[in-house]
């Protein structure tokens, strides 16, 4: 019985990898430029409602937040979020708590930008 739960973790952990390695290929050069720690550091916590993020995704997390310092940059942040969230199925109360699990105030209305 462990071994099929360990097989079965092994195996979602291989097909969320594939999906990362998929989005980053094909959107995150035109939304996620710059942004793929984020996303491949923060996956699990992203996509699991009972999880909090590492130490490593509060990391990739502070260095995107700090990227995103103007108009621009917020726009293609908030793309980002959303190319994201909609192709990997991240959690969007996920993406919000974020910033407030990880201690970062951002210069933007998280709100705003995953939900437009």
């Amino acid at each position: 019985m462990i071994k099929m739960k360990v097989l079965a973790f092994v195996m979602f952990v291989m097909a969320y990898s594939l999906a990362v390695t998929r989005f980053t290929a094909s959107q995150g050069s035109s939304t996620c430029s710059g942004y793929e720690p984020l996303i491949s550091q923060c996956m699990a916590y992203l996509i699991d409602e009972s999880r909090t993020p590492s130490s490593r995704c509060c990391d990739a997390a502070r260095v995107a937040f700090q990227s995103v310092n103007n108009p621009q940059a917020i726009e293609n942040f908030c793309s980002c979020l959303v190319d994201a969230g909609s192709y990997l199925h991240l959690v969007p109360s996920q993406e919000m708590q974020l910033p407030i699990y990880c201690n970062i105030e951002p210069s933007f209305d998280m709100k705003k930008c995953i939900y437009g």
